[in-house]
């Protein structure tokens, strides 16, 4: 099983390339209301991508970085106005703006990890030992339910 990153950043940091907190906020109320559903996200690896496989959330710019999510591969991937996107199901996601599940310092702890929390792209292939330790920490955090 393969882990993957996707990346958030605010479009108030980045107006061409961010997304709206505000939209992160309502998917993030739909999940805690228990809601089932998966949100198509870009992803820069397409080729390594199947069923099942983990994805972290990370926070990027003045924020992060930051995990505030995981979840899974959740089904095909499909063109949403512009490039596929693949969806993901969230077993664990917060509202960054008040919450993460993994912290920066947590983050920048794992060394070799460093390059992938400045990823320029969503959807990277994680390695193994860089995906183990995330989902260890996030696992320290959350419902161990959540972690297929």
């Amino acid at each position: 099983m393969n882990s993957f990153l996707v990346t958030f950043k605010p479009s108030t940091e980045s107006a061409e390339r961010g997304w709206p907190i505000e939209e992160l906020q309502r998917m993030v109320k739909r999940h805690k209301s228990g809601e089932h559903f998966a949100e198509p996200w870009r992803f820069a690896n397409q080729k390594d991508v199947s069923l099942g496989d983990r994805v972290f959330a990370l926070r990027q710019g003045k924020a992060g970085p930051a995990i505030f999510g995981y979840g899974s591969i959740a089904g095909a991937p499909a063109r949403h106005g512009g490039p596929l996107r693949f969806p993901v199901e969230f077993g664990v996601i917060v509202d960054p703006e008040n919450e993460v599940l993994i912290t920066r310092e947590e983050l920048l702890a794992i060394p070799e990890g460093r390059k992938y929390w400045r990823a320029q792209s969503s959807g990277i292939l994680l390695p193994r030992s860089i995906a183990r330790r995330a989902r260890r920490s996030c696992g320290a955090q959350t419902a161990t339910s959540a972690f297929p």
